[in-house]
């Protein structure tokens, strides 16, 4: 590469439907983080606010097909997954839920 150069970007595009998330936690529990991982580990989705107000919490997460890991950590060191898979871009997909420990 030489100066005034551009380097070759590659942009991957996947379609993606809106699939819910439900966290359920204990009322003396501060939930931390939520993030969905895909099988390589890249995070595709977060949240870090930490200010949850209803339990359970419901979010929305827009997902493409393939695997992926919900992961929930709370404020006590407390760490959950659960492994999923996308296999369609159907709308009105049941939810994917985890509990907090």
């Amino acid at each position: 590469m030489t100066a005034g150069d551009s380097p070759p970007v590659t942009i991957e595009l996947r379609a993606a439907v809106v699939r819910d998330l439900v966290v359920e936690y204990g009322p003396e529990q501060k939930v931390i983080l939520i993030r969905i991982d895909d099988e390589q580990g890249r995070e595709v989705w977060a949240f870090r606010d930490g200010r949850l107000v209803d339990r359970p919490s419901h979010f929305k997460a827009r997902l493409p097909l393939g695997k992926f890991t919900l992961r929930v950590e709370t404020a006590g060191g407390g760490v959950s997954q659960v492994e999923f898979t996308m296999t369609s871009l159907d709308k009105d997909q049941p939810p994917i839920a985890v509990t907090a420990k």
